[in-house]
């Protein structure tokens, strides 16, 4: 314990750290938690464990060096796992699952249900696979450099750039009736 503070002025840092730590991240981590899970139920359940787990990193002392990536592995991390349980729900339980959470964030549709921008890029996002969708995200919507990118996948930055250049192609034609070039 750092001299002259106690435990309560301690705790009372650490409350201060992650009020601080959250107001300034909440809304970036929503969005590209929304963007990644689409509309699905999801999106409040891995927001809320991501803080979750926040907060139990910083009331352990360890130290965090770049918060912003941080917060987005464990938040591509928890989506991952997501995805993963989802999918073998899927596969014991069959349609069950499709009532329980109908967006089928796992399952690509084929036309866009509007005819909004915003509509159809949310269709085109979920038709990328997850490791194109969450490069993109991070790269293009959340404004990460290739080279923090390739940090937080654990992964080449020629594979990042790959990734993403195959992704944005793969938007460009299912979006080529917006494109006014």
């Amino acid at each position: 314990m750092p001299r002259g503070e106690t435990k309560s002025e301690i705790s009372r840092i650490k409350q201060d750290t992650f009020e601080s730590l959250f107001h300034e991240h909440e809304a970036s981590l929503f969005r590209y938690i929304r963007h990644l899970a689409g509309s699905s139920g999801l999106v409040e359940d891995i927001y809320q464990e991501v803080w979750l787990r926040i907060a139990g990193h910083i009331n352990s002392g360890k130290e965090i060096r770049n918060f912003k990536s941080f917060i987005f592995t464990i938040a591509t991390n928890i989506f991952r796992d997501e995805l993963r349980r989802l999918q073998i729900r899927r596969f014991f339980l069959g349609p069950a699952v499709d009532e329980e959470f109908p967006d089928q964030i796992w399952v690509s549709s084929n036309q866009p249900d509007a005819f909004d921008l915003s509509d159809a890029l949310e269709t085109a996002l979920r038709k990328l696979s997850t490791k194109q969708r969450i490069m993109f995200c991070l790269s293009y919507i959340e404004g990460f450099k290739i080279s923090e990118i390739s940090r937080l996948m654990s992964c080449a930055q020629g594979t990042v750039k790959a990734t993403i250049y195959k992704a944005v192609q793969k938007l460009r034609r299912e979006l080529h009736e917006y494109n006014r070039v």
